[in-house]
């Protein structure tokens, strides 16, 4: 899942979004029946190994994007 998830980015390095639309947009098809937690949990793993930027916004939820969204931002 993970090396669908950087796929993905390598594609769509401006992508962002939460848990849900990673498992909804991001995951290729072979990938259709993974579970919500197994999409999280991947995140998390991803995010802690700095592959993602996890992303809090002013109403407390959360957004996914590259790990190399924080460069750009810093500029």
């Amino acid at each position: 899942m993970e090396t669908a998830i950087l796929a993905y980015l390598a594609a769509h390095p401006d992508a962002a979004d939460n848990a849900v639309g990673v498992q909804q947009w991001w995951l290729p098809r072979r990938l259709i029946d993974a579970s919500l937690h197994d999409v999280e949990t991947a995140l998390a793993a991803m995010t802690e190994q700095g592959c993602l930027t996890e992303i809090r916004l002013p109403d407390g939820s959360v957004i996914f994007a590259s790990g190399h969204a924080k460069e750009r931002d810093d500029g």
